[in-house]
């Protein structure tokens, strides 16, 4: 469709609104409750424009384009409506700074650490210069507010564990809101109260813990003032350079962006324009990167134990001591015991060395046990987490997905929103649960007997009311969908219950999505002279390992204490 904005004729498709046209073609309209992700509704009214043949100010984010129209967006009459809305927002924000004849002099020559307990002005707010409201008042260039000023003086919320909330600078644009409701399919949060006393929070007063809080992180990221800010960078200022990184917390691989300050890691963000996606992230991937690698226990340099005890060394003579200890010791057994989260680089890195220069050598893990590959061979087999939302039947299997796996819980929530029957079966309530049409609550001893009884229910009814249900929805399903949890490889009768579920998928046609847990459990299989982790225990039992060099973790096994001769964390220095 064609149509003219300030005079300039432009071409979009239709459907598209006034708002996204101007932006797609590099004219500002000022809005703070718009993000493109959510459902338009004019909240804040800065985005209104004048419309040939339209009867008042239609706000451009709710207007959908027509062939010929003709908008215009910076009329004097516009810019004044815009600067009486804005003066409302104003009224009761700390924004002293905003309006401030000296506030670029400040901005640039008196910076500041921030560090107070509550925000007063831009310079101490950790928002500042990426503040929306701060380019709102820039451009429709404010310079006094007329109303009365009044301060709400609400305590700034610091409980919870990854982001600090100041609903003094709240301007209610709703954006957290719906993002946790429309986007992330959570409805943690919700508007409480009314006027001057309205606050953004769980129901109740509830924490955001108490309130199943998933801490996505999306909040922050669609937040336009500084009213969320993040723990662990809130005081950092804002990143100089963002790379596009792969999150190694688990086996889904998002995409992430490591925020950098001067080349030193201070945050993760979603991919693409932080303020313009909610991200697929979980806790992990969004906040939990940063303080793990500036971690205070973290080794940072070699350590020695020498007879009086540790000491710190320098790497040359680091790798002397290790060089003359391998070469010691070279021909007696040794056991690798590494992190499943490791890159494929460092693990076949690890297994070259072993083969060069520790004869006989085998490899272990702490995840390594004996149903571990067999639910690898389910998830190879297995559809995308994208995949899930053609399924017209949802089941989950002893999956926990209350702080991980966001992809997939998120693609549950979203699936079951449109009506999409789920059924959740195990001991464990998540994020899904809410959105579940039947909990089976099982525990451990129960879950192989309701297997064997679903089986039944195929054929004919077995007087289990759950196992009749779940079975005559598969039937009726023409693409069930089984989302097991890697969870079940901790179970004792974990063989039998895969082997169950095998049965099932031979008789259904049902297909598998199998979330990782760990990062590159693939790579690490690959790799020769493998050992379970039972069979790692056995051969330090039997007295036959005598070396043992742990990689990446400190889950050493439970009997390692009896090794005769040395045992070595390995550890190297890595650039944020």
């Amino acid at each position: 469709m064609k149509l003219s904005i300030d005079n300039r004729e432009i071409e979009v498709p239709a459907g598209t609104t006034v708002l996204t046209a101007a932006q797609a073609n590099d004219i500002y309209i000022p809005a703070l409750c718009y993000h493109p992700e959510l459902t338009p509704y004019g909240g804040c009214r800065l985005c209104m424009v004048e419309i040939e043949g339209m009867r008042g100010y239609p706000t451009a984010c709710t207007t959908q384009v027509s062939e010929g129209m003709i908008v215009r967006t910076q009329s004097k009459r516009l810019q004044e409506m815009r600067c009486e809305m804005l003066q409302l927002i104003l009224s009761e924000h700390p924004g002293s700074c905003l309006i401030c004849d000296e506030r670029r002099d400040c901005s640039e020559y008196m910076t500041t650490i921030r560090k107070v307990g509550m925000t007063t002005g831009c310079r101490w707010c950790p928002k500042d210069q990426d503040c929306e409201l701060q380019k709102v008042v820039d451009y429709l260039e404010l310079e006094e507010i007329t109303f009365p000023v009044y301060y709400r003086g609400f305590e700034p919320e610091k409980y919870d564990p990854f982001y600090d909330r100041d609903y003094n600078l709240c301007i209610y644009c709703g954006r957290c809101v719906r993002i946790c409701d429309e986007y992330r399919k959570s409805s943690v949060i919700a508007l409480n109260q009314r006027g001057r006393s309205t606050t953004i929070s769980p129901a109740f007063g509830v924490s955001h813990v108490e309130g199943d809080c998933e801490f996505c992180g999306a909040c922050i990221t669609v937040c336009p003032t500084g009213t969320l800010s993040e723990k662990r960078r809130k005081w950092e200022g804002l990143p100089t350079s963002c790379l596009p990184a792969v999150c190694a917390f688990c086996g889904t691989h998002c995409d992430i962006q490591y925020a950098l300050k001067e080349e030193r890691l201070i945050g993760t963000l979603p991919p693409g324009d932080a303020h313009q996606t909610g991200g697929l992230l979980c806790v992990k991937g969004r906040f939990i990167l940063a303080d793990l690698i500036h971690h205070p226990d973290r080794l940072h340099e070699p350590v020695f134990r020498f007879e009086e005890g540790e000491g710190i060394v320098c790497w040359d003579e680091a790798l002397d001591k290790a060089k003359t200890t391998l070469e010691q010791h070279r021909q007696e057994q040794s056991l690798f015991f590494l992190s499943p989260d490791l890159r494929s680089e460092d693990l076949l890195a690890i297994a070259q060395f072993a083969q060069n220069h520790l004869p006989g050598a085998v490899i272990s893990s702490s995840v390594l046990t004996p149903a571990l590959t067999e639910y690898l061979l389910l998830a190879k087999h297995g559809i995308t987490a994208e995949a899930l939302a053609q399924s017209d039947c949802l089941v989950t299997f002893l999956l926990n997905g209350n702080y991980g796996y966001a992809p997939t819980t998120l693609a549950i929530k979203q699936t079951a929103a449109k009506g999409i029957p789920y059924y959740q079966i195990g001991h464990i309530r998540d994020t899904t649960s809410r959105y579940a049409k039947r909990q089976i609550p099982l525990t451990p001893d129960k879950l192989m007997t309701f297997l064997l009884h679903l089986e039944g229910a195929l054929s004919k009814s077995t007087g289990d009311t759950d196992a009749d249900a779940l079975a005559a929805a598969l039937q009726t399903a023409k693409r069930p969908v089984l989302i097991i949890g890697q969870e079940i490889c901790d179970f004792t009768q974990a063989s039998e219950l895969l082997a169950q579920v095998q049965v099932l998928i031979g008789k259904l046609p049902l297909q598998v999505h199998c979330p990782l847990g760990n990062a590159n459990l693939p790579a690490l299989l690959n790799l020769p002279e493998i050992k379970s982790k039972a069979e790692a225990e056995a051969m330090i039992n039997r007295g036959e390992v005598k070396n043992l060099i742990m990689v990446g973790t400190t889950l050493a096994p439970k009997t390692c204490l009896p090794l005769s001769c040395w045992s070595s964390v390995l550890s190297a220095r890595q650039k944020n």
